[in-house]
């Protein structure tokens, strides 16, 4: 089995009637036969100064150094935007079925020194998050912090927030879905000698559950302080979801500051979330969270992406919008990214996974655009693509593109937004997916 991850660039202008704006510009393979390699991805921001973004991969379920211990890779970008670099860096996991790194976050200098860090969690056995701080030559070989707990799900979801403004420091926060009546996420600020050694907790309760999927939600009532979203995870039957707005210094408010209703129809809300941008370009960040339809007697897994706007009194309790998809068992809404413009028209745009849908193959798997505008997200997509590959052939139940998103940043520096998508589930030979 060769587990693939598939680059999805913007063309080289703005999409016009006949033009897709995404196209297929690179696929990095994983080596590593059933690892789940791009099962998670996060762009790791620029951890070596050198301009350009770069790409973190994890891989779950390598077997390379013992039973599912995992393994995370960074493909640094070339130069003039000639794409990624080879295996530029790698960290496996230490304990056997601990995942590591099935979570991710990048994109942000807890230490202030000018380089982005990367965050890799272990999502079972290990329940550990290490921070791997850069520099100009790359990030270190060895974890520079390192947070563990005994048991509930430390580490199962992972975020980094950005400073606020005038500030210099981002901030981890650290998902414990398990602990207390409604789980429990720890913060910690950054500063000189990287995060803070205690750290703040923020508490959820039964009706809006904590820690199983975190995002960094952007500002979503423009107080220039970052926002922190939280969604139920696939396993709550009944929780809302939540944002803890930001008080400055790395801090946020210790309990939910925005309460973000579930859908009675929403089957398996919460599965996915993200702070999407400034998707109606009115100056204040919207939040999306994915409802994969899983579980609901009706639904046939066709599930649903829900938006709330931001504003100056923050988000509303209801969502102002439901992008939803038309086929059956699509796992539409199982990942959803603020992808940022990737037209070029001034509004940031919406990318939504639906990993099991058939399109021309069986259970190709595949992903929905969705461009911003000033109403918000316009709600007929703007370009669908599929993997190619039929499960039929491949030996699978289904493919998987469209499981993990993530945004890339410029990787070609052709003034557009590019995006990464993970196709995890992938038997057989190597194959080549085509976008646009």
């Amino acid at each position: 089995m060769t587990p693939a991850l598939l680059i999805a660039l913007l063309a080289a202008g703005p999409a016009h009637a006949d033009d897709a704006p995404l196209t297929r510009a690179w696929i990095l393979y994983g080596a590593w036969p059933g690892a789940d390699y791009g099962a998670a991805l996060s762009t790791a921001g620029d951890v070596d100064g050198d301009g350009h973004p770069d790409l973190a991969v994890g891989a779950p379920f390598d077997d390379v150094d013992g039973e599912a211990r995992g393994r995370v890779v960074v493909y640094l970008a070339r130069p003039a935007g000639a794409g990624y670099a080879g295996e530029s860096w790698m960290a496996t996991g230490a304990v056997d079925h601990g995942h590591y790194g099935g979570a991710l976050a990048g994109g942000g200098d807890l230490d202030g020194d000018g380089f982005d860090d990367l965050v890799v969690a272990s999502t079972y056995q290990d329940r550990r998050v290490d921070v791997y701080v850069g520099s100009a030559a790359g990030l270190s070989e060895k974890p520079a912090w390192t947070a563990t707990a005994s048991g509930g799900r430390f580490g199962w979801a992972v975020a980094l927030l950005p400073p606020a403004d005038g500030e210099a420091y981002a901030a981890l926060a650290i998902g414990d879905a398990a602990a207390g009546d409604g789980g429990q996420v720890h913060l910690y600020p950054g500063g000189p000698g990287g995060p803070a050694d205690e750290a703040t907790l923020l508490l959820g309760d039964d009706d809006h559950p904590v820690g199983a999927v975190l995002d960094p939600a952007g500002d979503v009532d423009g107080d220039g302080l970052p926002d922190l979203l939280c969604a139920p995870g696939a396993e709550s039957a009944t929780g809302a979801g939540a944002i803890f707005a930001g008080q400055g210094g790395g801090e946020l408010s210790p309990v939910p500051s925005y309460h973000l209703a579930r859908p009675a129809d929403a089957s398996g809300f919460g599965v996915s979330a993200s702070g999407a941008g400034d998707l109606d370009g009115d100056g204040y960040d919207e939040v999306v969270i994915g409802a994969d339809g899983l579980g609901g007697p009706e639904t046939a897994g066709r599930g649903m992406a829900l938006v709330w706007r931001g504003a100056a009194t923050g988000p509303g309790g209801q969502p102002d919008q439901v992008l939803s998809d038309d086929t059956d068992d699509s796992m539409f809404g199982s990942a959803v990214e603020g992808a940022g413009d990737v037209d070029g028209d001034g509004f940031d745009d919406l990318v939504v996974g639906r990993p099991a849908w058939s399109g021309d193959y069986p259970h190709e798997g595949g992903i929905v655009l969705f461009l911003g505008s000033a109403d918000g997200p316009l709600p007929e997509p703007a370009w669908t693509a599929g993997s190619g590959v039929s499960a039929d052939d491949r030996g699978g139940s289904w493919i998987g593109l469209g499981l993990a998103l993530a945004a890339a940043g410029d990787v070609d520096l052709d003034g557009y937004a590019d995006l990464a998508v993970g196709v995890s589930n992938v038997g057989g030979e190597s194959y080549d997916e085509r976008l646009g």
